[in-house]
């Protein structure tokens, strides 16, 4: 098998594959290869399909309710030496209530914590039968406080939104995003302890990722390849580029346009956007599945348009692959 061949089952399989790339960020070359491919076929290149709009939820479009409650200040003595003292004057104080989703989730994590050790020392009957009240409704809101905190929380949305300004994908946001989905992992399962300024510096990441670059990179590759699918689909219909397998001038410019533009160009722009969103998609799937009861029907639907646009654009990829290969097999490159 020739390197040209290997090459177009590499791209066959780029979607079950994880291929090698760095993380620097670059813009696919989709249209110039296609207005290369209808100068060597003498075709004509028609317009670039319809984009896909792709925005992220507006906050108010995400937001929970939570249910209130407190705990009144002569049973707030009544804890004694109870390190939830402490948790629940942090949480009642002026900067406590203005807390952002992230701050107010480590405030419930740590009343979670605090609250199952309170239990054990409490004499007063009435107070303790609150408390378990209400360690019990912030038990079965946890999930939606994390969610709130995370896939819903500004840090995230800021990630997802496109950089205009030429700023590169950053692999250590998805690191973030993977030792995130540990915690998440552990919180749900009861184990509330966290570490409030770690938690801060992974959304703080997290904000930086510019995951929206990456979609950008799949729109423009699903829009765009097709117009150079169209060209040789149309080339095939017309006559052929090569009678009986042998090569001509025009063959062998087409062969060049092929290595260049799509295999040392397009192919090798694909590979690691492909490479950054495998990696990035297997922890935030895995977050969404955790968190999908507490998920808004607005990010749902933006998850679904998401997931559309990357499996669209690698279909992209498959049905131009197919479509290259009879003009090689003609022309006797494969």
């Amino acid at each position: 098998m020739g390197s040209l061949a290997k090459a177009l089952v590499v791209m066959l399989c780029l979607c079950s594959l994880i291929v090698s790339g760095c993380s620097e960020s670059k813009s696919l070359s989709a249209l110039n290869y296609a207005d290369s491919l209808a100068r060597v076929l003498q075709e004509t290149a028609t317009d670039p399909d319809q984009r896909i709009g792709l925005n992220f939820p507006r906050p108010r479009d995400l937001q929970q309710n939570f249910q209130s409650h407190s705990i009144d200040l002569l049973e707030f003595l009544a804890l004694d030496d109870c390190e939830l003292q402490l948790v629940i004057a942090e949480r009642n104080s002026s900067l406590g209530r203005m807390a952002t989703a992230s701050q107010q989730l480590v405030q419930e994590l740590r009343f979670l914590e605090t609250g199952e050790a309170c239990l054990a020392g409490l004499k007063d009957e009435q107070l303790l039968e609150e408390l378990r009240q209400v360690l019990s409704i912030k038990r079965s809101e946890l999930a939606a406080r994390i969610w709130q905190a995370t896939l819903g929380g500004m840090e995230f949305s800021a990630s997802w939104r496109a950089d205009l300004s030429g700023n590169q994908v950053q692999p250590l946001a998805t690191q973030a995003v993977r030792l995130l989905r540990r915690d998440i992992e552990r919180w749900l399962s009861g184990d509330y302890t966290i570490d409030s300024t770690i938690f801060e510096q992974r959304l703080k990441e997290i904000s930086l990722g510019n995951w929206g670059q990456l979609l950008e990179s799949w729109q423009e590759l699903r829009v765009t390849l097709p117009v150079a699918s169209r060209i040789l689909d149309a080339r095939m219909e017309r006559r052929p580029l090569c009678f009986r397998g042998m090569k001509n001038p025009d063959a062998q410019t087409f062969f060049q346009v092929v290595q260049t533009g799509f295999l040392a160009g397009l192919q090798k722009d694909t590979a690691r956007v492909n490479r950054m969103t495998y990696d990035l998609f297997i922890e935030i799937h895995a977050i969404e599945e955790l968190l999908q009861q507490e998920s808004t029907q607005a990010y749902d639907a933006w998850r679904e348009q998401r997931n559309d646009l990357v499996a669209e654009a690698r279909s992209v990829i498959r049905t131009h692959v197919a479509l290259l290969e009879p003009l090689m097999q003609q022309c006797g490159f494969l």
